[in-house]
């Protein structure tokens, strides 16, 4: 992909890595693209002449939600978690991958049974 006037490398790698989330058609092509910044030595050392040449898969970035300084933070997380939800919501938001996490719960009416 051609760079963008005013744009680095590593900042157009991090704009296809967007597109390809709000695409939703998964990350193959991304994570099969060499890094930016990926130098022609590591690839040469990389490649074997015995063995068909498998691309290297980039990992998706891992972001944990838990690990904050900030206690309002970690409270307003953990507000509105039933206290039996917690610890497996805890682990949940521990490694969330490229940070998306979706969350559901059951909706309060305070007058449903007015109706």
């Amino acid at each position: 992909m051609q760079l963008i006037e005013g744009e680095t490398a590593v900042q157009q790698d991090r704009m296809n890595l967007h597109r390809a989330v709000m695409r939703g058609r998964g990350f193959h092509e991304w994570m099969t693209s060499p890094a930016p910044g990926s130098d022609l030595d590591h690839a040469m050392a990389s490649m074997s002449i015995s063995a068909p040449a498998r691309p290297t898969m980039r990992p998706l970035e891992v972001v944990n939600f838990i690990d904050c300084d900030d206690p309002a933070y970690m409270v307003a997380l953990f507000e509105e978690v039933l206290p039996g939800d917690r610890a497996p919501f805890t682990e949940y938001m521990t490694n969330r991958v490229l940070g998306i996490g979706i969350v559901t719960a059951v909706g309060h009416i305070p007058f449903a049974g007015i109706l």
